[in-house]
Order: C-alpha cells, then sequence, then structure tokens
C-alpha cells in the first residue's frame, strides 16, 4: 500500500522477521491532531517502488492488523521517506504510481499546472503539504497529502466559515454525522459532511 500520510515505510511485526531486520531505535512523530505517538525502527539494506530504489531505509515496525489489510496480502505501507530524491505521478485513472524521469517530469510539467508545496523531512519521515484555500478572506491553509484517506480533513475550528452546524450533528455509535451540505463555493460541488469526535474535532467532507 502506498500511503503518503504515514510519512514512514510500515512493515508488519511478522514481515520483518521474516526480513530479519536490524533493530534501529525508535522514532516519535504526531498524529494529525497533534498526538505523540512513538514506533520501533529497523533498517532493510534496500526497498525498490515502481522502479526506484532506496538503501540503507529505517521502517517502522508494528502491529499492522487494524491498520492495513493481512488478509489481502498487504503486509506494510510505503511511504514518501523512500522517494524523497523522486518526482512520482499518482495515475488513479490507470492505478499507477510512476517515477518520473527527467523527459516525462518536463512533460507532465508543461501539460498540468503547477502549485507551490511544502515538504517537511523529520528524521525517517517525510510528508508533503498542499495550500487550500476555503474562503477568500482566509490565508490558504496547508492540507497534508494523505493517499491512505479517502476525506478531507479539517479542523472544527473551519465549520463556521464552511456552513456546518455542530449542534445539528447526529450521534452515532462510534461517530456523530451531520447531511448537512458544505457551502459549494469554495469547496466543489454541495458535499456531505461527517463530523466525528475519534478524530479529535476534525470535519471531514467525504465524497458527494
Amino acid at each position: 500500500m502506498f500511503d503518503t500520510g504515514g510519512g514512514i515505510t510500515i512493515l508488519s511485526d511478522a514481515l520483518c522477521k521474516a526480513m530479519s531486520c536490524v533493530p534501529a531505535g525508535s522514532f516519535t512523530g504526531k498524529r494529525m491532531s497533534g498526538q505523540a505517538i512513538t514506533v520501533k525502527l529497523s533498517r532493510i539494506p534496500s526497498i525498490t517502488i515502481a522502479g526506484h530504489t532506496a538503501r540503507d531505509v529505517r521502517v517502522a515496525v508494528l502491529d499492522t492488523s487494524s491498520l492495513l489489510h493481512p488478509a489481502l496480502g498487504v503486509d506494510g505501507g510505503v511511504g514518501l521517506d523512500v522517494l524523497r530524491d523522486a518526482a512520482v505521478t499518482i495515475d488513479y485513472a490507470n492505478t499507477n504510481l510512476v517515477v518520473e524521469d527527467a523527459q516525462s517530469l518536463a512533460a507532465r510539467k508543461a501539460a498540468g499546472t503547477t502549485v507551490p508545496v511544502q515538504i517537511e523531512n523529520d528524521g525517517p519521515s517525510t510528508v508533503v503539504y498542499l495550500p487550500l484555500t476555503i474562503a477568500p478572506t482566509l490565508p490558504p491553509l496547508a492540507i497534508e497529502v494523505d493517499t491512505g484517506s479517502r476525506d478531507l480533513i479539517l479542523n472544527e475550528r473551519f465549520m463556521t466559515t464552511l456552513g456546518i452546524d455542530k449542534s445539528a450533528t447526529k450521534k452515532g455509535r462510534r461517530r456523530r454525522r451531520d447531511r448537512q451540505r458544505v457551502h459549494p463555493l469554495f469547496l466543489g460541488p454541495p458535499t456531505v459532511a461527517h463530523y466525528t469526535e475519534r478524530e479529535r474535532g476534525a470535519l471531514t467532507p467525504c465524497e458527494p
């Protein structure tokens, strides 16, 4: 699985044992909510994705049974850390991850739209942020690019700006959801908004 939101490549305990991973200490990062999380690190000689090889890679090792899909043969998640020195394209239409060379990257740039990005390297972790404008009176927000989530997740302080009434949400077993529509002016077509306390106060506009 390719998960840009994780920051670091993750391997299951079982896979790491089979590969004879070498312990390499630990790393403490933060979830989107600000909660600190510490993971064990190990080193592997190399990892290759889409023809690109990273060497002497530090990976996080943990029980992935609740995070990934071991029944489907998924034993880890590849993060942006192994692609720090590469330009990549996620081709959703053809379900491909493409590592660009100089010529193909120039072609992508000529055919596409250029936007500024913010790259944050923190030890073994790499995260990319894009700017998102939700209102002309506010500066652009820095939004983490997370291919592991199908939702756009915003802090609850932006609910009023987007026209979401928190008091109108319905309480469910694990999360509270509303059936309101986000104002379409800044986020495209009207979008169903889900409000969840499990993410520590996040606003999650999902698919229309």
